[in-house]
């Protein structure tokens, strides 16, 4: 016998308004107040009457003493006994046939039988999978919330009738199907096919024990088999025989199993249970009920994830650590779990990868809000003819500066109009690849532009590179000829014959004719041939289009903003899709570019006065060159914009760079995206991983190794779409096929996505995270190398492990408020 007293706190003297939220209040502390197991009663209650008809009942029992079929039990008993006692009858309860006591006794003397259960066990885990890391994503430097919260999702009137008629006709329950739902969002959270979730099982076999309250329940560490990418209807063939298999040995001691690692959540694992509401087993006259869900901040330190029936209704309610897991992807997981047990009911016949995972709001933001970047831009001109309209406009302006000297917008068209001419005389036409080994000064400019004028594609080869490398990428992309001078001839393949020597035929050159020339190449032509980056594989050469390149060059200066008083100051290395738009942005815009040579890029303290003195606005450059910078004492400018590509930014290098300029943009892109393809700016304590939203004209699409979307904050590899796309890897079509594929979002005929290699997730308001590589590879193209972040696994497995605090790079998710 157990006298359990019901302390009330009437709070009908408060305020009227603050009433309800008092109660709320207190019955939160009282729910957390924990228990000392050592004294009973291991249950309190707790009434606050907050109106004359409305009051809370607090029950709290210790999760030792009752399981959720006990409190069924309890709250039958006190219906009947609260009936009685209103209407002055004599309670009437049946008699229980044994204590829990008893029945714990004869499991601790069935301990040796079980010794046949534990060996399945034992050999049913063998070489079990590492941990499932669910997405424990909170706002980057929030307060504990508290240990334990509960979040709630309520499906739709109709979807349990659903379930149930697929049940009958696969010959099953619904529990099962439930369980077979959960591993699938499990599994598009983390790619994994192989791992256990805790199934919480009832241990009431005998009938007497129905009716009798007590921990009955236990949790049964289930291990889910989802390789081969089955259909649904196959996974639950899976489900069903292992389900039966594991309960047939259930009466095994579990906490004996050698194996006692956490899954999911510190200390727990993810676990899953299926339950009916309380409420409907019991009737209390004369009171109308409604049960409340409790923020108690007591939590066994698992992600509990219950499937709940309520009078023909479904919902589903998540447990969680507070401290590890934000409410936004709890919320997120309980709705896609509604989506994915829809479609699963209504087509078993799907394979697990083509199940629909998002919320229709969701596919509405990823496919329109966050990639509706179309903005205007001359599609049909070719970058040429964008020069020479801006050499018309202001032609006296100047146009190239270096240490040698300085050109004008008037003899740079004119320049460059002759070397066309004269490059036309050789041969060259659209289509033509023309390599140009030449120093960074005015003559570069001046040889690039003669080349897009003769109607050929350009390929920059910086004669500092070591020569094996040079020698590679040019048998790779193969020029009919090359530009170059004397002093740089011997350095080039002898077996090459086609080479033009500007220093050796420049009297020639002076002679051609300098007026305007007719175009002979379109948009949809080669402008230029890059390389991609490479530590881990060789440089390839991508060949991009004119009209990629102007898409690109449009989308980069809505950003940067470039206006005709800028002043350039470039220094990426040529042979990237960097050097390409630093060399043409001002050109086209009308600013001026300023080219330093090779050995003042070598020289940190010379670079540093030379952009100081050329009165630099705009730079871009890796975080490794600005690191030299700011040891060689630069210290910037008030109107520099600088662009950080190439390279992870840490934060403490954007403190630094912070005081040095206007503004600071964090660039990502590839090479096989002409460049950049996502920007954002960075400011004090915000964290430089961030790489951002899609440029103009540039779709994003985070997906996973079966090219369905993924949630926001999920891992997933970067995909890039949209005009910037290049051609591909030239004279390599396999290669191309493989990396560039058919884009499944977008209906225009044509319509390619590339497919980086690069990890990432979404913020909440649509930004993007970088996270590292899906290979060991440090760098691979033009804008972004993950050589600073920790390598991802070489296979394509998504479930990286992301604490707080192992990456200086990663910050939590924030909260979408």
């Amino acid at each position: 016998a157990l006298n359990v007293p019901v302390p009330v706190v009437d709070l009908r003297l408060l305020p009227a308004g603050t009433r309800e939220a008092q109660a709320f209040r207190l019955a939160r502390e009282e729910a957390a107040r924990p228990f000392d197991p050592r004294r009973l009663p291991l249950l309190r209650t707790q009434l606050y009457q907050f109106e004359d008809t409305k009051r809370i009942f607090v029950l709290t029992l210790h999760r030792g003493i009752f399981d959720h079929d006990s409190l069924g039990i309890l709250l039958h008993d006190l219906s009947a006994c609260y009936e009685a006692r209103r209407t002055s009858a004599p309670v009437s309860l049946p008699a229980l046939p044994f204590q829990y006591a008893e029945f714990a006794s004869d499991q601790r003397q069935k301990r040796v039988a079980n010794e046949a259960d534990l060996q399945w066990w034992r050999t049913k885990l063998a070489e079990s999978p590492a941990p499932l890391r669910l997405p424990s994503l909170q706002p980057f430097g929030a307060a504990p919330a508290g240990r334990c919260r509960v979040e709630r999702h309520d499906l739709t009137p109709a979807l349990l009738g659903s379930v149930e008629s697929l049940a009958r006709r696969e010959g099953t329950n619904a529990f099962t199907i439930f369980l077979a739902a959960f591993q699938v969002l499990l599994h598009r959270y983390t790619s994994r096919v192989d791992f256990v979730v805790g199934v919480v099982a009832s241990d009431r076999r005998a009938p007497e024990t129905e009716g009798l309250p007590g921990p009955f329940t236990k949790v049964v560490p289930f291990r889910a088999n989802l390789a081969g990418d089955p259909t649904f209807r196959g996974l639950l063939d899976r489900v069903r025989t292992d389900l039966l298999e594991a309960f047939a040995h259930s009466s095994a001691p579990f906490e004996q199993l050698a194996d006692g690692r956490s899954e999911g959540a510190p200390g727990g694992f993810v676990r899953f249970s299926h339950e009916r509401k309380l409420f409907d087993a019991a009737s209390w006259p004369g009171l109308k009920l409604q049960e409340l869900e409790l923020d108690s901040g007591s939590s066994p330190g698992e992600f509990a994830f219950t499937v709940v029936e309520n009078a023909g209704n479904l919902s589903i309610r998540a447990e969680y650590d507070a401290d590890a897991f934000s409410p936004a992807i709890v919320q997120q997981m309980l709705a896609h779990f509604g989506v994915l047990l829809q479609s699963s009911a209504s087509r078993p016949q799907s394979r697990l990868s083509e199940l629909p995972l998002l919320t229709l709001p969701e596919r509405r933001r990823l496919f329109g809000e966050w990639n509706n970047t179309g903005a205007e831009y001359p599609r049909d001109a070719t970058v040429q003819e964008l020069f020479s309209r801006r050499a018309a406009n202001a032609p006296d302006d100047i146009a190239v500066g270096s240490p040698a000297g300085k050109l004008t917008y008037r003899e740079l068209e004119q320049r460059s109009n002759q070397f066309g001419r004269h490059l036309r005389l050789t041969g060259v036409r659209p289509g033509v690849l023309v390599a140009l080994c030449l120093e960074r000064s005015a003559q570069l400019a001046v040889a690039l532009l003669g080349v897009l004028k003769a109607g050929g594609a350009a390929l920059l080869l910086d004669p500092s590179l070591p020569t094996p490398v040079r020698t590679r990428l040019m048998g790779d992309a193969h020029p009919e000829l090359i530009v170059t001078e004397t002093a740089w001839r011997a350095a080039l393949p002898p077996t090459f014959n086609r080479v033009l020597l500007l220093d050796a035929e420049a009297a020639d050159i002076r002679r051609t004719d300098d007026a305007g020339l007719a175009a002979v190449a379109g948009p949809d032509d080669p402008a230029c041939v890059v390389a991609t980056n490479g530590t881990g594989a060789h440089p390839r050469p991508v060949e991009i289009s004119h009209r990629a390149l102007v898409s690109s060059l449009h989308a980069l200066r809505r950003v940067v903003r470039v206006v005709p008083e800028d002043v350039v100051f470039a220094t990426a290395a040529l042979s990237g899709s960097d050097a390409v738009l630093e060399l043409l942005l001002p050109l086209i815009f009308g600013a001026r570019l300023e080219l330093t040579g090779a050995a003042d890029l070598a020289a940190p303290d010379r670079l540093a006065t030379l952009a100081t003195t050329a009165g630099a606005t705009l730079m871009q450059a890796p975080p490794s060159l600005w690191e030299k910078l700011l040891g060689a004492g630069w210290t910037g400018g008030k109107s520099l914009r600088i662009l950080s590509t190439g390279e992870p930014l840490s934060r403490e290098l954007a403190a630094r760079l912070l005081p040095c300029c206007r503004e600071l943009w964090n660039v990502y892109g590839a090479t096989e995206s002409t460049g950049a393809c996502l920007a954002a700016p960075v400011g004090p304590g915000r964290a430089p991983a961030v790489i951002g939203r899609p440029l103009a004209n540039v779709q994003i699409h985070l997906l996973d190794s079966h090219l369905q979307p993924v949630p926001v904050g999920i891992p997933g590899e970067i995909f890039v779409g949209g005009d910037a796309l290049a051609h591909g890897y030239r004279r390599q079509p396999t290669l191309t096929s493989e990396q560039f594929i058919a884009d499944p979002f977008r209906r225009l005929p044509g319509a390619r996505l590339f497919r980086t290699g690069d990890l990432a997730r979404r913020h909440p308001n649509g930004e993007i995270e970088f996270l590292g590589r899906l290979d060991q590879q440090t760098a691979r193209r033009g804008v972004v190398a993950a050589g600073a972040l920790r390598p991802a696994p070489a296979r394509r497995d998504f479930s990286l492990p992301l604490p707080r605090g192992s990456n200086p790079a990663f910050s939590p998710l924030p909260d979408p408020a």
